[in-house]
């Protein structure tokens, strides 16, 4: 089973997305193999107030046999917990956040990127903008971040970006340009946190 981080919510609420992959040999739904199809009934008769979502598709053969696919999106740790438990011999893949401080800062114009090292070595925060065609962030930046050591403007006039090593600062720029911000990327390195099982 592989592990991914969570880079963003899923449709904006989840947090986790587990894929199971169960073979079979039609590419009907209906005649795919019965553990795949046990999960949405499951999941309405142990988990009725959790909000979940489900995603059926299946991809093509392998060796004779139709690689079904079924996506379940949820919330919580719980929910993918008792999912774990009871299908775990069927997940492909298990997408979820690094820790609770991951989790909690999953908004939907924030990114957290697990990676080796800092952008750049050095950049913990990337300010991606949104198109500028008066060119006024691109000027904002040059002159609020001229001769910052903790701060480098880049990208173009158009398509700005702002890399930055305090997160205080984020807050400066999300006062100014709030409207103009596509998305906050924050780089969590993995030698820098422990990894619960």
């Amino acid at each position: 089973m592989k592990i991914e981080y969570t880079r963003k919510l899923f449709f904006r609420k989840y947090s986790y997305k587990l894929t199971f992959l169960i073979q079979g040999k039609s590419s009907v739904w209906y005649k795919a193999p019965s553990e795949i199809r046990k999960i949405p009934k499951w999941v309405e008769t142990h988990l009725p107030d959790t909000d979940v979502k489900i995603i059926k598709r299946y991809q093509g053969w392998d060796d004779n046999k139709v690689r079904f696919h079924q996506s379940v999106y949820c919330k919580d740790q719980d929910t993918k917990d008792k999912l774990l438990a009871q299908f775990g011999l069927h997940i492909l893949e298990i997408c979820q956040p690094l820790d609770n401080n991951h989790k909690d800062n999953l908004e939907v114009k924030n990114v957290i990127e697990v990676r080796k090292n800092l952008i750049f070595k050095k950049y913990r925060y990337a300010v991606y903008f949104k198109y500028d065609k008066k060119n006024e962030i691109f000027d904002w930046l040059g002159n609020y971040f001229q001769g910052h050591a903790t701060a480098k403007v880049s990208g173009n006039k158009w398509w700005p970006k702002l890399y930055l090593t305090d997160e205080t600062e984020i807050m400066s720029v999300r006062l100014s340009w709030q409207e103009c911000i596509d998305y906050i990327k924050t780089v969590r390195c993995l030698d820098e946190i422990s990894i619960a099982p």
